[in-house]
């Protein structure tokens, strides 16, 4: 769709475009987050499924309450043994103590593992301490075969999106002369709508289970994808705060090319622009049109105000999600979307016509997918 620049589509090209590609080209500045989605096919008749990596590194933690005792050799408890086995190197993190290199003699359990040290004894290694995976202790020859970073299988419901558009006869008559304009007028009309239901459902949307919830499935949004740990905690909005959350995000693989997305209201642009106003030139930025570059922590975020977050969270308060768009090669936000009638150039506008109007009606069942969720992020600052 690279004809189309700005806004303006003709009326006899916007009745051709399909309602999919119209949701990503029409009124983009109004709507600039939906442009930013890629597309892929929804699956399930409830439920969109798709495969999610999991974190970055193979890794666990120590799950012990005054952390492990130390020794010769020990069992300890972990948040998950899931991609561990019986001679396995591991790493031990540096805490209080000095960082450890240990193997794995045995597995037992979902959460348990008993390990030796390299050399010497076990250190008293500190509760939440992160041991990482290492290879193998095993002899030359013999390996270990199995399946690492297996995908997980992540969801989410999927939701009727829809629009209508209503027109007089009379005035159809009296303003159009003919019916490609006055479908024109209420295509327009109608993807505006379903654009706003779109911006809203999956930035905030809140999920539904259709099965428990009389068949009203509701997709859950960004504000409900993104896990509890890569949100930021009660914090102001300071340069030190910005780039500490940014820096957490970075070790949990967000941002692999050094580039990322922030979706942001008034108030977290307007801050976060406000960071170089002590530099020479800030004059010469454009900060009137709605997207910018930001260069913060060496990585390059697009900045978008969404005006949707301006009415959802505290006008005083800067919040905004921080986003890696792609990584390994493919896009990780994405709007999955199933078509309420099949059909070559995907257009699922009709219109009826009635005795005294027109009405044009077009439905959409789409939810978000966000891959990958560990490497997203959403800062809300509290005062």
């Amino acid at each position: 769709m690279a004809a189309y620049t700005g806004t303006y589509i003709s009326d006899q090209d916007i009745v051709k475009i399909s309602t999919d590609k119209l949701i990503s080209i029409y009124a983009w500045d109004e709507w600039p987050w939906l442009a930013q989605l890629g597309r892929s096919k929804a699956t399930g008749d409830q439920d969109h499924k798709w495969l999610d990596s999991p974190e970055g590194l193979v890794k666990t933690a120590i799950n012990m309450s005054g952390g492990m005792t130390g020794g010769a050799s020990e069992e300890i408890t972990v948040d998950s043994t899931a991609y561990f086995k019986a001679e396995d190197s591991i790493a031990i993190q540096q805490n209080t103590q000095s960082p450890q290199m240990a193997y794995i003699s045995a597995i037992g359990s979902g959460t348990t593992m008993t390990i030796y040290p390299y050399s010497g004894t076990l250190h008293a290694h500190d509760d939440d301490t992160v041991i990482l995976y290492a290879g193998h202790y095993k002899a030359y020859g013999p390996m270990i075969v199995r399946p690492l970073r297996m995908p997980n299988d992540k969801t989410n419901y999927i939701e009727q999106i829809d629009a209508q558009s209503t027109l007089p006869v009379n005035v159809a008559e009296a303003r159009f002369l003919n019916e490609m304009k006055a479908e024109a007028w209420f295509t327009r009309d109608m993807i505006s709508q379903l654009k706003q239901s779109l911006t809203v459902v999956t930035l905030v949307g809140e999920g539904v289970d259709p099965t428990t919830g009389a068949g009203k499935g509701k997709m859950n949004g960004l504000v409900n994808l993104i896990p509890d740990a890569n949100k930021s905690s009660a914090v102001t909005f300071t340069k030190a705060h910005i780039r500490s959350f940014v820096n957490g995000l970075k070790k949990r693989g967000a941002f692999p090319t050094n580039k990322g997305l922030g979706i942001c209201n008034s108030e977290m642009l307007n801050s976060l622009m406000a960071l170089d106003d002590s530099k020479t030139g800030i004059s010469e930025r454009d900060t009137d049109t709605p997207i910018h570059d930001w260069n913060f922590r060496g990585i390059k975020f697009k900045l978008i105000e969404e005006m949707v977050l301006n009415e959802y969270f505290d006008a005083g308060k800067e919040a905004g999600f921080f986003l890696t768009p792609t990584a390994k090669g493919e896009k990780l936000l994405k709007l999955a979307t199933i078509a309420r009638k099949a059909r070559s150039d995907g257009k699922v506008r009709h219109v009826l016509e009635e005795e005294a109007q027109y009405v044009m009606q077009t439905a959409l069942f789409a939810t978000l997918e966000l891959r990958d969720d560990f490497r997203h992020g959403m800062f809300l600052a509290s005062a």
